[in-house]
């Protein structure tokens, strides 16, 4: 950065800089496409209860070491 009198050379290159980093943060955002609203409000949707949607979840069966924090879990993604 260069400073020259009042500052005004300091003030065009933050202003520039500034720019830049907006159109950078921008071009990312137009790269996603809008929410379509309309075909949302057509699709078919069940509204089901807490009990009604867990009811065939089998619970984890940890180890007592795993739930004291001696030993890790570690997931991953299953090969089907």
């Amino acid at each position: 950065m260069k400073m020259q009198n009042n500052g005004n050379e300091v003030e065009k290159e933050n202003s520039t800089q500034k720019k830049q980093g907006d159109d950078a943060m921008n071009s990312s955002v137009l790269s996603y496409t809008k929410l379509d609203l309309h075909s949302l409000g057509k699709k078919n949707v069940k509204i089901v209860s807490s009990e009604e949607a867990l009811k065939d979840v089998i619970p984890m069966k940890w180890e007592e070491d795993t739930i004291q924090g001696r030993t890790n879990v570690t997931v991953t993604k299953r090969n089907s």
